[in-house]
């Protein structure tokens, strides 16, 4: 059985423009988003070189879902994971197979409708604090903003409290830190590299100290306060108390969860947000169109978690934003048996790989494709083919658990955004994407125009923003 998988897994086409020894990796390292996009309509499932290490890419939708349908053998695995480890340990994101079976019955409780609900409260309540101290015709740097507030958002729902402002800092420069290191070790040549005592391995392993300091001293103050504690809707108390028969997360693992929700609940939510304003100052028709969608369904209320559901143009938005530039732009998978794909066999111990930028780029699943068309999304035009290719969360068995967590935040911060502002882009030059372990722009710099506040019956009243203060 050997012997036929070798031969049937040659007729796999190589990716063009190896390098001798290096392979692709000089394409990985200085253009890999270009990289990803060029493999498009070369094959549906190819073979590169990193190194060593030789990985497929697949490049077809339905091959894409077959893998994800298929969990037990395209495992957790492969580059990115077998780096990611090294900082999240055993999380249900990096889990393999069967410890994932175990974990997600005992972590789904702290994403129950009820939970949901209590936790949009908070978003609403963060949302508009933060949107409330920008100035008035000043620029304000979104990526820093939008860290700060979902930093904020996830402490309050993972703790019940909000971090202070040195937890921030931390939070705020740690995470960026972390993912540019995961990406870094990854497509390093050598994984020797990786251990070297350089300037940029070194920040790296510190700022995940820290990152995981951060959390002990959470998790400690939250035990010397528990007994006071009477609400019980934040994620902590949902991991500590949650049981499966006699089964239940230790101390370490509900450690290790919190991490993962963490870099995931901040970094990936604070990408798709910054690249989403970001595309809203420049297209101000569109900017409009979701003004008056909020103002018609909201009227100037507090959303719920029931109120998003009607907001089919805004989520039109988002949805478009994250196929343009999707915060988890590349996966890996390592074959746990000898596994078929499609036509293919592909060998146990096999690294496999698929980007969802490179899938949401391709034209023929999304016509025109880097065009920023939210209506793509919606009725009658939202049953379109391009739905198979759409890979934001993942999907499968393991699609992620906080996707309706993220989607409800990101939706409540453009409800506080939109309510209060109009933007415009700011100063410098366009925003360039930078491919990390999460794709994340280099900067994104607006300028605030202040809308009138709604009234009692949604009408305009009196100006919001402040015109004193220092430039943000």
């Amino acid at each position: 059985m050997p012997a036929v998988v070798e031969r049937i897994s040659s007729r796999v086409a190589d990716a063009p423009g190896a390098w001798p020894l290096l392979g692709h990796l000089p394409q990985l390292r200085r253009g890999p988003l270009e990289f990803m996009k060029s493999l498009s309509g070369c094959g549906a499932l190819l073979r590169i070189r990193l190194g060593p290490v030789r990985a497929y890419v697949v490049c077809e939708p339905g091959l894409v879902q077959q893998m994800l349908r298929e969990p037990a053998v395209f495992d957790k695995g492969g580059m990115l994971f077998d780096k990611a480890r090294q900082i999240v340990a055993n999380g249900l994101a990096t889990s393999a197979w069967t410890e994932h079976q175990r974990q997600r019955p005992l972590v789904q409780p702290a994403f129950t409708r009820a939970r949901l609900d209590a936790y949009a409260q908070v978003m609403a309540q963060e949302a508009d604090a933060l949107t409330g101290t920008w100035q008035a015709e000043r620029p304000v740097d979104i990526v820093e903003q939008m860290v700060t507030l979902f930093a904020r958002i996830t402490a309050r729902t993972l703790f019940g409290s909000g971090l202070d402002r040195a937890s921030i800092a931390t939070v705020q420069r740690a995470i960026p830190i972390v993912a540019e290191g995961v990406y870094r070790q990854m497509t390093a040549p050598l994984r020797l590299w990786e251990k070297l005592p350089t300037s940029a391995n070194r920040k790296y392993h510190r700022a995940a100290a820290d990152l995981h300091a951060v959390i002990d001293q959470f998790i400690d103050d939250y035990e010397g306060v528990k007994g006071d504690r009477t609400d019980g809707e934040d994620t902590l108390s949902a991991l500590l108390e949650a049981r499966e028969g006699e089964d239940r997360l230790n101390g370490a693992e509900v450690h290790e969860q919190i991490f993962t929700f963490m870099m995931a609940g901040v970094e990936t939510t604070a990408t798709a947000m910054s690249w989403t304003l970001h595309l809203l100052a420049r297209h101000p028709e569109v900017q409009e169109r979701v003004h008056c969608e909020i103002a018609g369904v909201l009227g100037g209320q507090v959303p719920t978690v029931k109120d998003l559901s009607r907001l089919e143009y805004t989520r039109g938005v988002l949805t478009e934003a994250m196929r343009l530039y999707p915060p988890v732009w590349l996966l890996t998978r390592s074959t746990t048996a000898d596994a078929s794909l499609g036509e293919w066999r592909i060998p146990a111990g096999s690294a496999v790989v698929f980007s969802p930028y490179m899938l949401h780029h391709d034209a023929r699943l999304f016509p025109d494709p880097e065009r920023f068309d939210p209506d793509r999304w919606c009725s009658p035009r939202g049953d379109n083919a391009g739905q198979r290719g759409l890979f934001q969360f993942g999907g499968g068995a393991r699609k992620c658990i906080g996707d309706v967590f993220s989607l409800t935040e990101s939706l409540i911060a453009l409800v506080a955004v939109s309510t209060r502002w109009r933007l415009t882009p700011g100063p410098g030059p366009e925003p360039r994407p930078v491919a990390k372990a999460v794709l994340t722009p280099d900067r994104v710099i607006v300028v605030a125009h202040p809308r009138p506040s709604p009234g009692p019956d949604g009408g305009g009243s009196r100006p919001t923003g402040r015109r004193t203060g220092p430039r943000a």
